[in-house]
């Protein structure tokens, strides 16, 4: 089954799930652009090899807890339907069936089921009808200083790029034709504080693939 549910499962069964295969989160830190985490800790953790040690902090917290909130103002504000899909997505590929996505959200064409401007909870292991995009909450400087520069002048740091890359090749997997990644970072300070930034093949948004 290349769909599994989430919201029926606590935090220490959905982690157990996440640590039976990649995703997009550790791609980054396979091809090396994550600095706060190397490829030998993550096998090591993945494996069991070692204890994981990492398991959050104020940064971290935060950026959770800000999510919705960010999502529902980039709804409202463009009058696109988002669509919260609580899932884990395994890839339908033999080659690449290690690889699963986590996805923060989803825009959808709006319907009746669906309304434009609002956040919606879908709550099926069958996507949500006319998926265009994948959409990722990120937050910086809010818990420290953050790193804001990296998403200057239509920049998105590398290791959430090639998480991007590896949803877009999850969802393809199974049948989802996205090509698409908006990201929405929140940057206090900042005027507007949610910077939107998007790779793939739409036009309205600052493209970073082809």
């Amino acid at each position: 089954m290349n769909i599994v549910s989430v919201w029926d499962k606590t935090e220490a069964q959905w982690l157990a799930e996440r640590e039976k295969g990649i995703g997009g989160s550790d791609a980054g830190t396979i091809v090396g652009v994550n600095k706060y985490n190397s490829p030998l800790q993550l096998w090591s953790e993945k494996t069991h090899t070692t204890p994981r040690t990492f398991t959050g902090n104020s940064a971290t917290k935060w950026g959770h807890i800000l999510e919705p909130v960010i999502a529902e103002a980039y709804a409202k504000d463009t009058g696109k339907a988002i669509v919260e899909w609580p899932v884990l997505i395994w890839s339908g590929d033999e080659e690449t069936s290690f690889m699963y996505a986590n996805l923060d959200y989803v825009e959808v064409e709006p319907s009746e089921q669906f309304p434009a401007g609002k956040v919606t909870v879908w709550r099926e292991l069958t996507p949500p009808l006319g998926i265009l995009d994948i959409v990722e909450c990120k937050t910086t400087g809010v818990a420290t200083m953050g790193n804001v520069k990296a998403w200057l002048k239509g920049k998105v740091p590398e290791s959430y790029m090639v998480q991007g890359y590896h949803y877009v090749i999850v969802l393809q997997s199974i049948g989802i034709e996205v090509d698409h990644v908006t990201f929405l970072c929140f940057a206090p300070g900042q005027d507007p504080p949610i910077i939107v930034r998007g790779m793939g093949k739409r036009e309205d948004d600052h493209i970073l693939w082809d």
